[in-house]
């Protein structure tokens, strides 16, 4: 049963890989379709979303099964609702980007700072669970 709770926790762990990418996706910014551009990315964070509550329930569950310290187990936790909220408030800050460049206004671009900012700091903490999975203590 281990074995396949791993299975879905990496395929889980390579589905938000994208979260890695992110930030430089959203560098090419400007230029026509750039709405179509921002709802793919409001879905596929609504998709890394879900993936994270997998990677909670699959990773609660192995850590029943193995021994780890309780320090690491805390950061880790921490760093799940961190990921969390920081999706959260993308995805919040994606949806009115997209909306506001649909209506044509300019106020779109001042809410592309915000969301290169949430990336970067997605794909920050994410790098941080990557090296802490890779090398727990």
């Amino acid at each position: 049963m281990v074995s396949i709770i791993l299975f879905l926790h990496l395929l889980g762990s390579i589905g938000m890989g994208f979260y890695l990418l992110f930030p430089f996706l959203l560098m090419k910014k400007g230029g026509e379709g750039l709405a179509q551009t921002i709802g793919n990315f409001y879905t596929a964070n609504r998709v890394g979303q879900i993936l994270l509550i997998v990677q909670f329930l699959t990773g609660g569950y192995m850590i029943s099964k193995f021994n780890n310290s309780t320090a690491w187990i805390i950061v880790v936790i921490l760093l799940v609702v961190v990921i969390g909220g920081l999706t959260g408030m993308l995805g919040k800050k994606l949806k009115t980007v997209r909306e506001a460049l649909s209506s044509g206004k300019a106020a779109a671009e001042a809410g592309m700072g915000e969301v290169q900012t949430f990336s970067w700091l997605i794909a920050l903490s994410f790098l941080v669970m990557v090296i802490l999975m890779s090398y727990p203590f």
